[in-house]
């Protein structure tokens, strides 16, 4: 006899969380984000009403979209170009996981996730290293 598993009904999906920084995290971050080609320049800029603002190198600056800071990690998803062949055979976000380090850095990885398609995507994840200004 097999067994009968029941799904436990799904609730109604949690709001994301405001983001409201801290002092720690307030002002502008520069460094680069660093692929297997090239060192891309990086600047982060944390404002005060939960706006974080993302440049790659010469780009268009862009929005962090559903940022979060738990844990004394910074992350959210961005669009952005990372110039790569591999990343670039489909359409992508870039989805950032920082730590706050001592000593006014914040670094970690930047992955470039395909977006959803008819075929199997990829990612690639890049070192990022920001400074605090």
């Amino acid at each position: 006899m097999r067994p009968r598993w029941k799904r436990a009904p799904a609730g109604p999906p949690k709001p994301p969380r405001e983001f409201r920084p801290g002092p720690e995290l307030l002002g502008e971050w520069k460094g680069a984000l660093s692929t297997y080609k090239a060192e891309l320049p990086l600047a982060i800029q944390i404002l005060p009403s939960g706006d974080v603002h993302v440049r790659i190198g010469d780009q268009l600056k862009t929005l962090l979209n559903r940022v979060s800071f738990e844990d004394g990690r910074l992350s959210g998803a961005t669009t952005g170009d990372i110039g790569t062949e591999d990343a670039n055979r489909r359409p992508y976000f870039l989805q950032f996981d920082l730590a706050l380090r001592e000593g006014g850095v914040l670094n970690g990885a930047a992955t470039a996730i395909s977006r959803p398609g008819p075929r199997a995507g990829n990612a690639l994840t890049s070192w990022v290293e920001l400074k605090k200004r």
